[in-house]
């Protein structure tokens, strides 16, 4: 699905209200970051103060900032969701037990934030239908990234915004061969060839609650967003594992389908409940009139999450649209709408048609 931004051009593919942007170098080397005098929303991820050893376990946090309020409806000040991908070369993810009912498994904790306002899904925790993964079970290469699509919960007036603060922590093991100092990176379209985005990646996108993509300033070639990468240090010297001994620096993440690693760092990460999801929400109609649901890629009439993913995998390129046709629903394209209906339908029910 191509689109054209000012004179150049670049393949754009959606995810859960986002545009994840797969750009050509040319294209990249033409964006500009956000001016220091520019409002833009801002996107970091951080890892803990101090130093870890090897094996210790760590947590990593994805954090967010809107931009002003400009009283207007969408816009930066606006953003429902954003995707992204988070290197962390030397890193593996702690827990590799199998995702609860939310798509999610005990590695991943929504930190402090506005219960149910908003959802999380990883594209590439297991290798079903992957070439690599996060937790591979065979001979797969392991991810030293994840990728993230973080979207608010539809509301009375439409899909919500997303929070300010901390949205999102991956508890990591540090690797024996990790060090001195591990990057951690959000790739995006200001990279160019370095550091190199990985084959299953994509760039940074966000896009508000009208479904508007909101990346790049179209006019001016500038992100309208302000990225801010973390680093994780690793000490060299024997010393006592942060993620067990050392008071004040240890993260309890708690779930309830499984207990959680521990994670390195001076907070307390609490879980928040999951919004209920299609089974729970979806209610039967009593007629016998069809009804269509976009993203229903098994016709059960609801919309699981392993059904978005499948949705976000052809998005991306890594699942033909034949895999689910439900989704094509722009033209046999897998576009904004159709991930926006998807998206709905697993939160409040299939609609009739």
């Amino acid at each position: 699905m191509g689109v054209r931004m000012a004179k150049h051009s670049c393949r754009v593919v959606t995810a859960l209200l986002g545009l994840l942007a797969i750009c050509s170098a040319t294209r990249a080397s033409g964006i500009q970051s956000c001016p220091i005098d520019r409002d833009c929303a801002e996107v970091a991820v951080e890892g803990p103060s101090r130093p870890a050893q090897p094996g210790d376990t760590v947590l990593v946090r994805v954090v967010f900032q809107q931009g002003a309020d400009d009283q207007q409806p969408g816009g930066i000040d606006d953003i429902a969701a954003l995707t992204a991908t988070v290197g962390f070369p030397g890193l593996e993810l702690a827990d590799c037990s199998p995702p609860g009912s939310d798509g999610l498994n005990p590695s991943f904790v929504l930190l402090p934030g506005d219960a149910g306002r908003y959802r999380v899904f990883v594209q590439n925790l297991t290798c079903a239908k992957r070439a690599s993964c996060l937790c591979p079970t065979g001979d797969e290469p392991r991810d030293e990234y994840v990728n993230l699509l973080i979207a608010g919960t539809p509301g009375a007036a439409g899909v919500q915004s997303l929070p300010n603060g901390e949205l999102l922590g991956v508890a990591l093991r540090v690797s024996p061969d990790a060090g001195p100092q591990v990057p951690l990176h959000i790739f995006s379209a200001l990279d160019g060839s370095t550091p190199a985005r990985p084959p299953g990646g994509a760039s940074l996108s966000i896009a508000d609650g009208t479904a508007t993509d909101r990346t790049v300033d179209a006019a001016s070639e500038r992100m309208n967003v302000r990225l801010a990468d973390g680093a994780l240090a690793i000490a060299t010297a024997p010393a006592t594992p942060l993620a067990t001994n050392t008071p004040g620096a240890t993260a309890s993440a708690t779930r309830t389908e499984a207990a959680t690693p521990a994670a390195t760092d001076t907070a307390t990460a609490t879980r928040t409940p999951a919004p209920p999801t299609a089974s729970a929400t979806a209610t039967a109609t009593a007629t016998t009139a069809a009804v269509s649901c976009i993203g229903d890629c098994n016709h059960s009439n609801e919309i699981t999450v392993n059904e978005l993913i499948t949705g976000v995998s052809i998005a991306l390129g890594s699942l033909p649209s034949s895999s689910c046709p439900a989704f094509a629903c722009a033209h046999g394209e897998v576009d904004v709408s159709c991930l926006i209906a998807g998206v709905n339908a697993a939160l409040n029910g299939c609609p009739a048609q």
